[in-house]
């Protein structure tokens, strides 16, 4: 399976995740992730992530994601964003 750009415009990115391994053993993914010094450092993308992370825990692993808005954008004619008014971005864990 491979998803691309999808992830991060989903509410529920690691339900997603556990839903796609439950039909799939091999997923291939092109997606954004959130960097807290990239984001902070372009105002127009900083006003769109609320300012501290979500944590959720998957099999005693914590995911940190990041809350964005769509904003102004949802009134774009050409808009091609997720269903809802937000998404979470995931953040990438430091490699060992």
């Amino acid at each position: 399976m491979v998803a691309s750009g999808v992830l991060y415009h989903i509410n529920e990115p690691i339900r997603l995740l556990q839903s796609i391994g439950r039909v799939t053993s091999q997923v291939g993914s092109w997606i954004h992730y959130y960097r807290t010094d990239i984001i902070r450092a372009r105002p127009e993308l900083d006003q769109k992530f609320k300012a501290t992370l979500d944590r959720q825990k998957f099999r005693n692993i914590e995911i940190r994601l990041a809350r964005q808005a769509y904003l102004d954008a949802l009134d774009w004619a050409g808009f091609s964003g997720g269903s809802a008014m937000m998404s979470y971005w995931l953040t990438r864990r430091p490699l060992a």
